[in-house]
């Protein structure tokens, strides 16, 4: 159950699927003692238990990153959310691979908000990483001009 809703959560939030790692630290064949990793959108979880099922390890794995998503695939909502909000157009992205070559993907993304464009910093192995991380910036510089604004405010 657990697993299916991580998995249901990385498709809606466009970022790649989990990637799980399943060890059996008994050591003995016939008390076997599994641990679970799971690595989702850059952030790493284990379960925090062991358990005689490899099934078992696993879903309570997805069940503590469930508890704690990852951040970075909530920027691109967040910056579509206060574009709408704020009654301007919805931001316009560009992602080029700047691998040049299929197999050496390294993506970088550009987001056009409200007039300002913003680049991602980091290269990405995946589109959506890009993007989700030059959202990211361009929420952080919209962040830093609306406090400006309200600081030159109150100076008046």
């Amino acid at each position: 159950m657990y697993k299916n809703r991580l998995q249901e959560y990385t498709q809606k939030s466009s970022i790649p699927l989990p990637v799980y790692k399943t060890i059996n630290e008994g050591g003995v064949p016939h008390e076997p003692r599994f641990r679970s990793t799971v690595r989702v959108d850059g952030a790493s979880y284990t379960s925090h238990d062991v358990f005689s099922q490899r099934k078992a390890a696993e879903q309570d794995v997805a069940r503590v990153a469930l508890d704690d998503p990852p951040e970075l695939a909530m920027y691109k909502n967040r910056l579509q959310e206060y574009t709408q909000k704020s009654s301007i157009p919805l931001p316009v992205y560009k992602t080029i691979n700047e691998g040049g070559v299929p197999h050496e993907l390294r993506f970088r993304s550009t987001v056009w908000v409200d007039g300002a464009s913003y680049t991602s910093n980091d290269v990405f192995s995946q589109r959506k990483a890009a993007e989700q991380d030059v959202a990211r910036v361009a929420l952080d510089g919209i962040t830093q001009k609306i406090l400006i604004r309200e600081i030159y405010a109150e100076g008046k």
